[in-house]
């Protein structure tokens, strides 16, 4: 399908490069009907006949390929997202040989990340007691907790008479997670999902 617009490209130039040269030698010849150039004006009519072939093959092929739809044709350009990501892939690539300096904190940084912060993954509601806003006790990760016993990663908690609405700290991602239980039902902080049980 690409050789025939190329073909058709090449036709279309040589008609562009060729129309002013004929207007010339149109020109000429109506100076100078019976002159000596009227032995050229036989090859000027062939030249004439010649684009005019040429335009018929491109009023063939145009209507051959009515078909022809530019937007199926694939750009060569990259979108700006494309670029986005191949510019981040570059700086992301590093050719060069690691320096010691280089090497020393990646080991510092794997010491580091040996020492993984422990942090829980799952929250599970065992049960509920709900006397007032104020008094109240539920079991959180099979921990006994009230008012004055609160873990350190729950931020805000509002418990009611059938559910808990808290906002958990999650050590590890450093992220809040709001977060509504009912007994016996838990959350997943890996895959942020609600499971049973």
């Amino acid at each position: 399908m690409y050789m025939k617009y190329k073909r058709f490209l090449c036709i279309l130039m040589a008609v562009i490069i060729l129309l002013p040269i004929n207007n010339i030698y149109a020109k000429d010849i109506n100076d100078t009907n019976k002159s000596p150039e009227a032995i050229k004006n036989k090859k000027v009519l062939s030249e004439q006949e010649k684009i005019e072939q040429m335009e018929k093959e491109i009023a063939d092929m145009l209507s051959e390929e009515n078909d022809f739809r530019p937007l199926a044709i694939n750009s060569l350009l990259f979108t700006s997202w494309e670029h986005a990501l191949i510019r981040d892939a570059k700086s992301a690539f590093n050719t060069a040989l690691p320096s010691e300096r280089e090497l020393l904190e990646s080991q510092i940084e794997d010491e580091f990340n040996k020492e993984e912060i422990n942090s829980v993954r799952e929250i599970s509601l065992g049960g509920l007691l709900f006397v007032s806003p104020d008094r109240w006790t539920l079991w959180l990760n099979n921990e006994r907790i009230t008012p004055q016993t609160l873990p350190e990663e729950i931020m805000d908690i509002k418990v009611h008479k059938e559910y808990i609405e808290l906002l958990w700290h999650d050590k590890k991602d450093n992220l809040l997670y709001p977060i509504r239980l009912r007994p016996h039902q838990r959350f997943n902080l890996d895959v942020r999902m609600f499971l049973p049980g």
